[in-house]
């Protein structure tokens, strides 16, 4: 499970257990980080791309 961790709240814990249930792939980036590096991959999006989470986050679109 990923959980922002600029926000240690309840709204990143209940959005990560919404996405990872959503049956389309989602990622989400961060244009903060350098190339808006990707900071979350669901499960759906890992099953659609052939990638594990791993080699997923941290890189960009």
């Amino acid at each position: 499970m990923f959980v922002v961790q600029k926000d240690n709240g309840l709204i990143p814990h209940v959005l990560t257990q919404i996405l990872d249930s959503c049956v389309n792939g989602v990622t989400l980036t961060d244009p903060e980080l350098d190339d808006a590096a990707i900071v979350y991959a669901n499960k759906a999006f890992e099953d659609m791309c052939g990638y594990p989470k791993e080699e997923i986050v941290g890189r960009n679109c």
